[in-house]
C-alpha cells in the first residue's frame, strides 16, 4: 500500500492545500517515479474491493486527518475514493452535458426540499434522490465531491454547506440558498 499511502499523505489535514494542488503533489511524484500510478490503481481497487480493509489504519499511515477518534471505516473508505477516483479513472467524469444536467438535478432536489429540516440534506440522500430524477446519469459521490470543489465551495449555484460531526473535509449537509 505504499503507493496509496504516499498519494494520500498529499492530502494531509495539517496541510491545508487545495485540492488541485495535492493533485499536482501526486503528479510529481508520479512523474518523480516516487509514486507508481499503476501500483496506485491496483492499491485502491485492491482495498475498495475488500469489505476487511482497515482505512481506519490508511488514514493513520498517511497522516490524512489530525485525529481519527470521530472517523468510522466507511467514512474513510468513500473519502478515499472522492480524493483520488476522478484522478486515477479520468474516463468517469462526467461530460459538460451530463455534468450540467447533474448540477441542475441537484439544485432542482434541493429546492423541492426546501421545507424538510430547513432545506439541508445530507450529501448521500441527495444524490440518491439526483440517482432516482436522472437514472441516466448514475452519479457517485465522487462526481458530487467535483462538483462540491468546482461550484459549491465557490458559491456558483446557489448551494451552502454545513459541515456534520465537525468533519469538515466531508461535505456534511447542502441546501439551496434562496430558500433562507
Amino acid at each position: 500500500m505504499k503507493n496509496l499511502i504516499r498519494a494520500l499523505s498529499a492530502f494531509r489535514e495539517d496541510l491545508w492545500l487545495p485540492y488541485e494542488d495535492s493533485l499536482g503533489s501526486i503528479s510529481v511524484e508520479i512523474d518523480g517515479g516516487v509514486i507508481d500510478k499503476k501500483g496506485l490503481e491496483q492499491e485502491l481497487q485492491s482495498a475498495v474491493r475488500n469489505s476487511e480493509f482497515d482505512w481506519i489504519k490508511l488514514a493513520n499511515e498517511s497522516a490524512l486527518f489530525m485525529s481519527l477518534e470521530n472517523y468510522r471505516n466507511i467514512e474513510l473508505r468513500e473519502h478515499v475514493q472522492n480524493l483520488l477516483t476522478l484522478y486515477i479513472y479520468p474516463e468517469l467524469k462526467l461530460t459538460d452535458g451530463q455534468r450540467k444536467i447533474f448540477e441542475l438535478a441537484l439544485v432542482e432536489v434541493l429546492n423541492s426540499n426546501k421545507d424538510v429540516n430547513e432545506g439541508w440534506m445530507t450529501s448521500e440522500k441527495l444524490l440518491e434522490l439526483v440517482n432516482e430524477r436522472e437514472p441516466f446519469l448514475k452519479v457517485q459521490s465522487y462526481h458530487l465531491w467535483q462538483v462540491y470543489l468546482d461550484k459549491i465551495l465557490y458559491n456558483k449555484l446557489n448551494i451552502e454547506r454545513k459541515v456534520k460531526d465537525e468533519k469538515d473535509r466531508f461535505i456534511g449537509y447542502l441546501r439551496y440558498k434562496e430558500n433562507h
